[in-house]
């Protein structure tokens, strides 16, 4: 589907190509260059190193290289490219063996911890571009230099992260998902926590016959929500516009609620026997650890004391990181802080946007013009009169399903949601394993997403959802597993 997509961009914008200004696309506006990955032995990786590089940097002049000569065979390759590297990196990373799966998970997350630390300092210290001001307000940005783009970066590392909990273990699971927590909310975007709270509801509702699987992970990274309001407070005092950076309440916030959400204490998942299964009854934690660890048997009393110290000094830290997380909210108190949160609640808990719904209507009338095949790529004209009677220019329309059926036809916009619906079959389809539901989730997350803005645009995104998503459907399920023994 992603190719026969990409021939039919690829041959729209060929047809039309008749000039220097044929093509206005959008691949290669921001930079890229040497990103790759080093070759693996398991295979898969390098090759999703070598298409990255293309597609994230391949041409910093993107479309004017594209229309310099005027012909149809650049204006098709810069329309068809994007999707290739799509497709590219989709066979790259099926049928990964388990540790480049691994160490593919690893590159997603510490990605997703960049974006969510570059963008928390720039909050933090007003630095541009990993922060900029919209509406008013600082807003992460972090290297990708848009706070939506960096919100559907991180809701995508978040759901991965979530996936893998089992094998980070629960306190580094919940530090990493209060991080990147934190930096979600740093980008105030609205569509990425909508994105989210869909995601989230999908991987609930999804794991039919064993909900354990996908609910109890949730359920145990529950202190990274509180930790990451915690330290987003942090970050009221230094948000408006005029005000001053306060990069030490910031980080004194921050140290809490990371604190917080690593130090909580946590119930250890009980561990099933086959005597607890056979008998339907639910098994002991303590039991489980004694079956498994005969050795533990002669040491019980001095483990139950060391568990007790242990537990007594989780309690102290937690009750350490409470204490500090009041006193870096001093500040939101005593430090007139009212204008930044009204003008925080004003703009970003809104669910009005005039300026899109410009776009969208003018995006419609366009796409009325030629339904089927679409005005071609690139060929939008977003110069309008908007809502305040202002001659407006725009580049996308913040809603990529109405853009696409807009410039490639119904037979375009058709094609696209057929990727998603095929990926999301496959989700359903392996429903019962332990991380398909979070594949499910990041493509939900995703495609709600892209209906509030051009996400499609930025190629690291499709690649990052791509590389996320297959990995997780190609993992064998318990039943699988249980036949190749």
């Amino acid at each position: 589907l992603l190719v026969v997509l990409a021939a039919w961009t690829a041959a729209r914008a060929a047809g039309l190509a008749d000039g220097p200004d044929a093509l206005h696309g959008h691949l290669g506006d921001g930079a890229g260059g040497g990103l790759g990955v080093a070759g693996s032995a398991d295979g898969g990786l390098g090759a999703v190193g070598g298409v990255v590089a293309v597609a994230a940097g391949g041409g910093a002049g993107g479309p004017a290289g594209a229309g310099a000569g005027g012909n149809w065979l650049g204006a098709a390759v810069w329309a068809g490219l994007p999707i290739i590297a799509i497709a590219a990196v989709a066979v790259a990373v099926a049928g990964l063996a388990a540790r480049a799966r691994a160490v593919l998970t690893a590159v997603v997350i510490g990605a997703g911890l960049s974006v969510a630390a570059t963008g928390w300092a720039g909050v933090a210290w007003h630095i541009e571009p990993l922060a900029l001001v919209s509406s008013g307000l600082w807003r992460a940005s972090s290297t990708l230099t848009y706070a939506n783009a960096s919100a559907s970066f991180l809701v995508t590392a978040l759901f991965v992260t979530a996936a893998t909990a089992g094998r980070l273990g629960p306190r580094p699971a919940r530090l990493v998902t209060a991080a990147l927590l934190v930096g979600l909310l740093a980008t105030m975007s609205r569509a990425g926590l909508v994105a989210l709270v869909i995601g989230l509801a999908v991987a609930a509702a999804l794991p039919g016959r064993r909900p354990r699987l996908t609910r109890r992970p949730l359920a145990a990274l529950w202190p990274a929500v509180p930790g990451a309001a915690i330290a987003a407070a942090g970050l009221l005092p230094g948000l408006a516009e005029e005000s001053v950076p306060r990069p030490l309440v910031a980080v004194a916030a921050l140290a809490a609620g990371l604190g917080f959400a690593a130090l909580t204490p946590h119930r250890a998942a009980a561990v099933p026997t086959p005597d607890h299964a056979a008998a339907g009854r639910a098994p002991d934690p303590a039991a489980a650890r004694h079956a498994f660890d005969p050795a533990a048997v002669g040491h019980a009393s001095d483990a139950t004391a060391a568990g007790g110290a242990a537990a007594t000094g989780r309690r102290v830290l937690v009750g350490a990181a409470v204490v500090a997380a009041l006193l870096a909210a001093v500040p939101l108190a005593a430090g007139q802080q009212a204008g930044p949160v009204g003008a925080l609640v004003a703009s970003r808990l809104s669910a009005e946007s005039p300026e899109r719904a410009d776009l969208r209507r003018v995006t419609a009338e366009q796409f009325a013009t030629a339904p089927l095949t679409g005005v071609g790529p690139g060929r939008l004209d977003l110069v309008y009169v908007d809502y305040l009677g202002r001659l407006v220019a725009a580049e996308y329309t913040h809603d990529e399903f109405l853009q696409t059926a807009a410039e490639t036809g119904l037979v375009g916009a058709g094609l696209a949601v057929a990727v998603f619906a095929c990926l999301g079959a496959a989700a359903f389809h392996r429903r019962h394993t332990a991380v398909s539901p979070f594949a499910a989730a990041i493509l939900a997350a995703f495609a709600a997403h892209s209906t509030f803005d051009f996400l499609w645009h930025i190629p690291v995104l499709p690649l990052l959802v791509t590389a996320a998503v297959v990995p997780l459907l190609d993992q064998p399920s318990h039943h699988e597993e249980e036949v190749t023994r």
